[in-house]
């Protein structure tokens, strides 16, 4: 009975190799996948990051230089520096330490919106390009 026992396993290894190597194979398949899907995904979120920083900080900017220039005005209207004041607020109180709150991403919303208001009152373009196209000297 032994030596049947042994033709059996012989012949199960035969017959189940394809499924073994498919087996092996989906998992290492799946778990270069894995390093992989990490890899993008690091690369993707500081992409996305530094584009998302550097949006937030032109807004800051953006507040900073306006109120500056609205407090060496002689008379200037206190609701553009009220509505600078609000934007300037809505920046420091963004959530950027917990990146994954849909929060920060309704509040971003909220901040373009009102960047939006206040160029239309202070009579200037919208246009953020988030970057220079060409070479920068």
């Amino acid at each position: 009975m032994a030596y049947r026992d042994e033709i059996d396993d012989g012949f199960d290894a035969v017959v189940f190799l394809e499924e073994r190597c498919y087996e092996e194979g989906h998992k290492r398949g799946y778990q270069a996948g894995l390093l992989k899907g990490m890899e993008e995904g690091r690369e993707l979120g500081m992409v996305k990051g530094s584009e998302v920083g550097g949006e937030v900080g032109f807004y800051l900017g953006f507040v900073s230089l306006w109120l500056e220039i609205l407090n060496e005005t002689p008379d200037p209207k206190q609701r553009h520096i009220k509505l600078l004041e609000t934007l300037k607020e809505m920046i420091s109180s963004l959530p950027i330490n917990d990146v994954t709150s849909e929060e920060l991403f309704v509040n971003l919303e909220k901040i373009r919106a009102k960047y939006k208001q206040l160029c239309s009152l202070l009579g200037i373009s919208t246009d953020y390009s988030g970057g220079t196209s060409g070479a920068s000297f």
